[in-house]
């Protein structure tokens, strides 16, 4: 399967077309910085098969949850 790969400044231009081909079955490809190298890819929604279900805890499930606030933030 050939993935289409786009940079960020691309993706931004161009996100609805990008999108509907998503949703069409294509996967694309997001490549960041000079090298362009590939940091995330778009699937549809149907191509992830874990999608909505909560990952378990490992040897702690059942013990305690895990909740993050709206104000929680991710980076690298």
């Amino acid at each position: 399967m050939q993935v289409e790969i786009y940079t960020v400044a691309e993706l931004k231009a161009n996100f609805s077309d990008i999108l509907e081909r998503v949703t069409r079955g294509e996967i694309v490809g997001v490549a960041f910085g000079r090298n362009r190298r590939v940091k995330a890819y778009l699937v549809s929604k149907e191509k992830m098969p874990n999608l909505g279900e909560p990952r378990r805890l490992g040897i702690l499930s059942g013990t305690m949850r895990v909740i993050f606030g709206k104000e929680w933030k991710c980076s690298e």
